[in-house]
């Protein structure tokens, strides 16, 4: 269940009256006496039953749902909908991109978090993690959603649960924690006001892994995220998700709906207002975010080559952000490839790729002529050289008030190059953008061919560290397989290691191309240059002990 916002509860409270509107999500109060921190002492690979009660006391209070509405007594509430466990688990074939294996994954993951009662299930919310020492059934619906699809290998194993807690998916509060968790070159979105009691289903029937929020509306008390598990033989949707009862809170796999039958399962009962005392939600329409091309599994080999990276990761520390994928093709490891980071030099590429473009809107072709004019005393071949070779900043302001004069619209050409996320002027993006770019400009969609060879030129030029991070791999290659690459170092205010390259392989099949990009900060802790840099080029071992089997 995610918090519901204040305009949401405002309106919520002129159409009830006095009615108080329930925020089953509001951080708990919760009173432990025990002399040692509360533990959790559930894994994932117990179930519910195995679970071992600490003995140590520890009382949770939660927040008890209030209303002025009076419930309907001649009617009985209707409670939870639970088909069989037996049912099956991968459903008809046309339900989703997902393997029939790929489902029984998703299936098997969401059962690990059953928990039938409430002490069962606050073990299971504190094994998350997502609070440190701490976690309820009541908020658990965002990390529970993640945390099922992470483990089923659904989305990237490097997800933070704690990104999903208490979750609000407008734009300007949490949407970018779901923008690259579900990026859309490989999910689709859908959004509808319609109430979840409403909607045609028929038409539009959901599929195993897509990923729910649901929204309260005026007649709502909580907000909600919720991951479908499976189908049943009927094509009816399942979700292992939280819930109250009159009981307290539990975790279970509830039918979510019967197109033949609307009243029955758990939409129904949020949406029915005699469970007002529960909750009730998905008045205010839903979201569901589904992937739209096949998920492909790591084999053996990319799954070593994750653990190596992470090995490194985990010995030296700090906040990395890496990608190595095939040019234009599949990806090979990923880890926070899509959260924001300052690329430090490396921003230097896109922004002499941008002043190409520019010449390109001036009608100017790129020649020796044109590279003799300049800006502040300087040619633009020397500002160029100057940029990319000796990651002059004097020479990229010019280059950049260059761009500027030239009225090139800066934001819709990076949109258009697949870099939203991207300002040269603040120095921000993501590794998945500069990879985008550095691959864009290698192959020659974005820029003509002389502003490509000219950068390509500067970018393969050796300088003194070019045989640290990426840059390792030069020894490795053939003379003529040049690494295109460009580092970038920061140490004020923030260190900053960074480095970017594209670089092709020969194999026995024939020559290979890649780009790959490590970024890497201290984070919380007081790491220095002299431990980043050295770890850096150790990953870069590690991918070529992965490309040398190519």
């Amino acid at each position: 269940m995610a918090r519901l916002s204040r305009r949401f509860f405002l309106k919520a409270l002129g159409l009830l009256g006095a009615a108080v509107v329930v925020d089953a999500c509001q951080p708990l109060q919760t009173t432990v006496q025990t002399n040692t921190p509360f533990a959790p002492v559930w894994t994932p690979s117990m179930t519910a039953s195995q679970a071992v009660i600490p003995t140590t006391t520890a009382t949770i209070v939660a927040p008890t749902p209030t209303s002025t509405t009076p419930a309907p007594t001649n009617q009985p509430i209707p409670t939870e909908v639970v088909e069989p466990a037996t049912a099956t688990p991968a459903g008809p074939a046309f339900q989703s991109v997902y393997s029939a294996d790929q489902r029984e994954r998703l299936v098997a993951s969401a059962r690990q978090y059953i928990a039938l009662d409430e002490p069962a299930a606050i073990r299971v919310a504190r094994s998350l993690g997502y609070i440190k020492n701490d976690g309820h059934p009541a908020s658990v619906c965002g990390p529970l959603s993640a945390v099922t699809l992470r483990r089923a290998g659904f989305i990237s194993q490097y997800t933070d649960l704690h990104d999903f807690w208490l979750l609000n998916p407008r734009p300007d509060q949490g949407r970018g924690v779901l923008e690259r968790t579900f990026p859309v070159d490989q999910f689709e979105w859908f959004h509808t006001d319609d109430s979840i009691a409403k909607f045609d289903f028929k038409a539009y029937p959901l599929k195993v892994g897509d990923f729910l929020y649901l929204y309260a509306g005026p007649a709502g008390s909580f907000e909600h995220m919720l991951v479908v598990a499976r189908l049943d033989e009927l094509g009816r949707p399942y979700s292992v998700t939280n819930f109250q009862t009159e009981k307290g809170y539990k975790i279970d796999e509830v039918l979510l709906y019967d197109p033949d039958a609307p009243d029955r399962g758990q939409f129904g009962v949020w949406t029915d207002r005699r469970n007002y005392k529960l909750g009730l939600t998905g008045y205010g329409g839903f979201d569901v975010i589904r992937r739209k091309v096949p998920l492909i599994d790591p084999g053996p080999r990319e799954t070593q080559l994750a653990a190596a990276i992470d090995a490194v990761i985990q010995q030296t520390g700090g906040e990395w952000r890496i990608l190595l994928k095939e040019l234009e093709g599949r990806v090979v490891y990923a880890r926070t490839e899509r959260i924001g980071l300052h690329p430090a030099s490396v921003i230097k590429v896109p922004i002499a790729m941008l002043f190409f473009k520019s010449l390109e809107k001036r009608g100017l072709a790129v020649d020796e002529t044109m590279l003799a004019d300049g800006i502040g005393g300087r040619t633009y071949a020397q500002l160029l050289r100057a940029s990319l070779v000796a990651s002059e900043e004097a020479a990229t302001s010019s280059l950049l008030d260059s761009i500027v004069q030239s009225h090139l619209d800066i934001t819709r050409t990076l949109v258009e190059w697949g870099a939203p996320h991207t300002d040269v002027f603040g120095r921000h993006s993501t590794a998945w953008e500069i990879a985008g770019l550095f691959e864009g400009l290698y192959t020659g969609r974005f820029i003509q061919p002389a502003g490509r060879r000219i950068m390509l030129e500067h970018l393969k030029f050796y300088t003194p560290g070019d045989d640290l991070r990426l840059g390792v791999l030069h020894k490795f290659l053939p003379a003529n397989y040049p690494v295109y690459n460009k580092r970038g170092t920061v140490t004020d205010p923030r260190l900053i290691v960074a480095d970017a390259a594209v670089f092709t392989i020969p194999t026995t099949s024939g020559d290979r191309s890649y780009v790959a990009d490590v970024f890497a900060y201290p984070g919380d802790q007081p790491l220095k240059y002299e431990q980043i840099e050295p770890a850096m080029t150790e990953i870069a071992l590690r991918m070529w002990d992965y490309l040398k089997e190519q």
